[in-house]
């Protein structure tokens, strides 16, 4: 519809094209549009009532900083999440933080809320046993695509260790890493290439993915041994348990997170707006005892269920 105007935009302003397109579990949209007035703008909702969610260059405050995420024409990417949130990754950041050169980001948007930024490229990603692992300094998404099925958006960062890691939004919208290379996968164990790229392929590639409706991801991925076979590797990047970062807040064990996880417990809201879920044990139901009974058992270094 390049003629109409854009729903909650500027007077006059007009939808020039649409860049990119995501449908929803619910039959909803989220789309990025060009505009008159040279901005990009991603709108979300139902056909007949879709609302601005997100417009360049607006300003966002995320759990460690205040920054505008920009949108370009040819890098704009959309997409659902299970529960109905949309995503929209920004190819830069302004200001930038200490150190980096023009990192990625990933912002969450739903209609009525206010748009946050899930994921910074520069920012640590959580392995599954719970640690979290520095980027590279200077890391970009520099590969961000969806996979076929489930339509879940995964993206390649270099880790400190410089070694290439496949990351994904967990249902807690926690960045996490689905597969990582130079690892040992199956059994008995294998050792993953420190390339993630079929044979013979371009740098830009990404991992050949595959994957199901309930979301299960397999990627193909080099051996360390020989750069000519290449094995089938199926990552879990569902946490079996939640971690005692519960704040999302990149510190961890500390009170804060304990103070976080009652006040969330009793009906507040999360001062960061990046706390994981309440079902802190992932048995699926929540909040009960155990959950309050696991959460403190892990910030005092045990295992969950134990």
């Amino acid at each position: 519809p390049a003629p109409a105007p854009v729903p909650g935009g500027e007077p006059n302003e007009r939808l020039a094209s649409r860049l990119s397109a995501a449908l929803g579990p619910d039959g909803s949209v989220i789309a990025a549009y060009s505009t008159s007035t040279g901005s990009i703008v991603v709108l979300m909702g139902q056909v007949d009532n879709l609302q601005l969610v997100f417009r360049s260059r607006q300003t966002i405050t995320s759990p460690r900083q205040t920054a505008q995420p920009g949108l370009s024409i040819d890098t704009v990417v959309v997409w659902f999440d299970a529960d109905g949130s949309g995503y929209v990754r920004a190819n830069s950041l302004t200001p930038l933080p200490a150190g980096q050169l023009s990192p990625h980001c990933i912002i969450r948007v739903k209609p009525g809320d206010t748009p946050r930024i899930a994921y910074i490229a520069s920012e640590p990603v959580r392995r599954r046993s719970g640690e979290l692992v520095p980027t590279f300094l200077t890391s970009s998404i520099n590969r961000t695509f969806r996979t076929p099925a489930s339509g879940k958006l995964v993206w390649v960062v270099p880790l400190s260790n410089l070694n290439p890691a496949v990351c994904t939004l967990t249902v807690d919208g926690d960045p996490a890493v689905m597969l990582e290379g130079s690892t040992a996968v199956g059994d008995p164990p294998i050792v993953l290439g420190s390339s993630l790229l079929p044979p013979i392929a371009p740098s830009e590639t990404p991992p050949p993915l595959v994957s199901n409706q309930r979301g299960d991801i397999a990627a193909i991925v080099l051996l360390q041994s020989s750069s000519g076979t290449a094995v089938v590797a199926s990552p879990a990047y569902r946490f079996t348990c939640g971690d005692p970062d519960f704040n999302n807040d990149g510190v961890y064990p500390t009170d804060q997170d304990m103070i976080d996880f009652f006040n969330v417990y009793a009906g507040a809201p999360c001062p960061t707006l990046r706390c994981d879920n309440l079902d802190f044990n992932r048995n699926g139901s929540s909040p009960e005892d155990q959950d309050v009974i696991d959460f403190l058992t892990v910030l005092a270094g045990g295992s969950c269920g134990s």
